[in-house]
């Protein structure tokens, strides 16, 4: 006999495993293009082939990665949340299991740390780098460094969103 709940619940089961699967892959990646654009441009101006202006773009790349990697960041323990306080079971699996009860914080607290190290760090050099000259410069610069607050904000906002 077709047990139709059954099935729906393991279909459902499965596809908020994919997506968090592929969640975890589409931000993985999202960090890696950030570093070889950043890599990049570092690289240019370091071997003086572009004006050193350029390095103000890092600041608007940081914060607009911070959010990508981040709001994956939040959907991926969102429905991990799903998972575990759905599909209660007797079976244990990452969700549910001892090891992640006692070890998941840790590791929660320390991919939030080196995501935010990732995504500031260059924002940091760039601004020390190129100090502005002119007053256009330094109103580039002062929206740089907002930009570059908000990419330090974000990781301690879903930090704090993660303890509920």
């Amino acid at each position: 006999m077709y047990n139709f709940k059954d099935n729906f619940n393991i279909a459902s089961y499965q596809s908020a495993r994919e997506e968090i699967i592929q969640r975890i892959k589409l931000r993985d990646n999202a960090l890696k293009i950030y570093l070889t654009i950043i890599i990049s441009i570092f690289g240019l101006v370091l071997s003086c082939e572009v004006n050193p202006k350029i390095l103000f773009t890092i600041p608007f790349l940081g914060l607009s990665f911070s959010f990508i990697v981040f709001q994956h960041h939040l959907v991926i323990r969102y429905l991990s949340y799903f998972l575990k306080e759905e599909f209660k079971s007797p079976l244990k699996h990452w969700d549910n299991s001892d090891i992640f009860e006692k070890f998941g914080k840790n590791i929660i607290f320390y991919r939030l740390l080196s995501q935010g190290v990732i995504l500031v760090l260059p924002q940091i050099l760039s601004l020390i780098y190129y100090l502005p000259c002119n007053n256009l410069d330094v109103i580039i610069w002062v929206l740089g460094f907002f930009a570059f607050i908000g990419s330090v904000l974000i990781p301690i906002k879903v930090n704090k969103i993660d303890k509920l």
